[in-house]
């Protein structure tokens, strides 16, 4: 719809915040507060936009829906238990998944959640619902930590774990068509461009821990180290190391513009190759859609 969603925590006032705002891609710099929350705060890989929806997670892990861009809101909890965590969730306009201890799933837009995985060894850091398959990474639990991929087929009935060529923590995946991207720390890219079937390692050209990918069509956007990022013109085949001017964490693309938001630097925008900064308000944003 050619709206973009911001959000973000401002730690530094009293009492803390969080706001959420919203703009068009047309005007990005006409930015509109939507809601305030006191004590809350949310993260770059926990906000979701499609249609005329936005979901956002926030740090207590219960969830932010609206259904009309932003100007009526309501908030659900997707799980009671306090020794549940939840770190991502995804949206694909009627099922909702979120990902953290377990898996959780929710076919009626976000409203209630079930439990669907419940002897998981390992904790979901990303999760993506994508041609007819929800893809998770994360890292495995106990002392040993080391990086995992689960994919079910069934809409979250059965799930088996990935044939990953690398150990590292992965934290984030973006997916177009066939292709999927992985991340991870240390620099760690792993790509299938099969649907998820078979993978391959990526030479990032770093070993810094990546933070957050966006993918479109053949571009990919990695952000890492505050105020570097990676670019990609060939379905993450080969990867060509940037920096901007700017802190950056989450990032935005849709085929035309990519937008990215930071502490210091609220957006910047993907001119050529390059990120340019565009605004300093509002400060402390986290994550964007």
């Amino acid at each position: 719809n050619g709206n973009i969603v911001f959000a973000g925590s401002d730690l530094y006032t009293t009492p803390n915040y969080l706001a959420i705002y919203t703009s068009h891609e047309d005007n990005i710099l006409n930015i509109t507060e939507r809601y305030r929350l006191i004590n809350k705060y949310v993260y770059e890989k926990t906000i979701k936009y499609i249609n005329n929806t936005i979901m956002l997670l926030l740090s207590d892990y219960s969830l932010l829906i609206s259904n009309n861009n932003g100007e009526v809101w309501k908030q659900t909890k997707i799980t009671n238990d306090e020794y549940d965590s939840v770190y991502s969730i995804d949206y694909d306009g009627t099922t909702a998944v979120a990902g953290g201890s377990t898996i959780f799933l929710s076919c009626d837009n976000g409203n209630t959640w079930i439990e669907k995985w419940l002897n998981l060894s390992m904790t979901i850091l990303a999760v993506k619902i994508h041609n007819g398959k929800i893809i998770a990474v994360g890292t495995s639990k106990g002392e040993y930590r080391y990086g995992m991929l689960l994919i079910s087929n069934d809409n979250g009935e059965t799930w088996t774990y990935g044939n990953i060529p690398q150990t590292e923590i992965l934290v984030d995946l973006s997916c177009f068509n066939n292709n999927i991207i992985v991340i991870g720390n240390k620099g760690t890219i792993i790509v299938s461009h099969d649907n998820g079937d078979t993978w391959s390692i990526k030479n990032s050209g770093t070993t810094k821990n990546l933070f957050h990918i966006d993918l479109y069509a053949s571009v990919s956007i990695i952000t890492y180290s505050f105020n570097n990022y990676l670019l990609s013109n060939d379905n993450g085949d080969t990867w060509v190391q940037k920096t901007a001017n700017n802190n950056m964490f989450g990032v935005t693309y849709n085929g035309i513009d990519a937008s990215t938001v930071g502490n210091n630097v609220a957006i910047s925008r993907l001119t050529g190759t390059d990120f340019i900064a565009l605004s300093t308000e509002p400060s402390h944003l986290h994550g964007c859609e």
